[in-house]
């Protein structure tokens, strides 16, 4: 069964999936960084 979205929809979908992806690799930055920070 398939479901029809719009394009507006599916870049949106996109986006926000991307904006989440940034925003883990820049958390996951900021972890090892502290790490790194800690064990000096």
């Amino acid at each position: 069964m398939a479901i029809n979205i719009s394009k507006g929809v599916s870049a949106s979908i996109s986006g926000l999936a991307g904006i989440g992806h940034i925003l883990i690799a820049i958390g996951f930055i900021s972890l090892l960084l502290s790490f790194r920070k800690a064990c000096e």
